[in-house]
């Protein structure tokens, strides 16, 4: 019976740890005018990088949107490339590429969202670093 109790306790224990973590999760994530965003970036055997991002709202506004690659060297982050971009629209999509050296490399994204000169809000992701 003792055990059955504490398998009990355990289990109500890790449910609360994990709804309360998956709460912050969500809480963390909750926008009014963002839908989507997300940044991606794949390397070729001849070194050309691929750098995406996509940045989806929920009604036309203006949108602007930063892309950096970044290569990892001394143990941090260091841009070697960016791009910018805007537009007054619902979806803006990004694709640059560039040719890259050996090392580890990942993409920084930030979108965010304006009604006229009033920032309503803003995202940023990165990428899985890749390997070259």
């Amino acid at each position: 019976m003792k055990s059955v109790s504490y398998l009990v306790l355990i289990g109500l224990i890790l449910t609360m740890l994990f709804s309360s973590v998956y709460a912050k999760e969500l809480e963390l994530q909750r926008f009014t005018y963002i839908i989507n965003y997300s940044t991606a970036l794949s390397i070729d055997a001849n070194g050309t990088a691929y750098c995406l991002a996509n940045f989806v709202t929920a009604d036309p506004y203006t949108l602007k949107t930063a892309l950096m690659l970044q290569k990892y060297q001394a143990g941090s982050w260091l841009s070697v490339n960016s791009w910018s971009d805007s537009t007054t629209s619902d979806v803006l999509q990004m694709s640059e590429s560039c040719s890259v050296t050996a090392g580890t490399y990942r993409t920084s994204f930030t979108g965010q969202v304006f009604d006229g000169q009033t920032l309503l809000e803003y995202a940023s992701s990165v990428s899985e670093s890749v390997i070259r």
